[in-house]
């Protein structure tokens, strides 16, 4: 929409000018703009999606089942009379390997494939149907003027 400004009245970032010049004073940036409170505002809410409750639930699963691996490990290897420095080792990979690192990026990467799958489903039906009008010849579109 087209506004007319005149002299001393504020003109926004991101404001186009049609007509004529201007000569501009800036005197707010970053944080102090609308913008800059709004991305300020969404940056402190700290939020936690479902999604991100669900990835940290798995991984506190993962870590304890880890742990009592471990505690189970040692339980047995002490009972055994095995060298506790290979025991450690072997305890010391199990927890690393345990630990899911990646499993937030997997887990984003496998739960977005079905949107994927069903937007390229969808481009596929759209390009058929734009293909089915132009060799018909029928465009909803075309309108006649009587």
């Amino acid at each position: 929409m087209p506004v007319e400004r005149k002299p001393r009245e504020a003109v926004y970032s991101g404001s186009i000018i049609k007509q004529g010049e201007v000569n501009a004073l800036v005197y707010a940036i970053g944080q102090s703009t609308y913008f800059g409170k709004t991305a300020h505002l969404v940056e402190t809410a700290h939020t936690v999606s479902h999604f991100q409750r669900a990835v940290l639930k798995i991984g506190d699963f993962l870590i304890v089942i880890a742990l009592a691996l471990v505690i189970l490990i040692l339980g047995v290897a002490l009972f055994r009379g095995d060298k506790m420095l290979t025991t450690l080792q072997f305890a010391l990979v199990l927890t690393v390997a345990a630990v899911p690192v990646a499993m937030p990026a997997v887990l984003s990467v496998t739960s977005g494939a079905p949107g994927d799958a069903q937007a390229n489903e969808m481009t596929i039906r759209l390009a058929v149907r734009r293909r089915q009008r132009l060799l018909t010849g029928a465009n909803p579109r075309a309108r006649t003027l009587k």
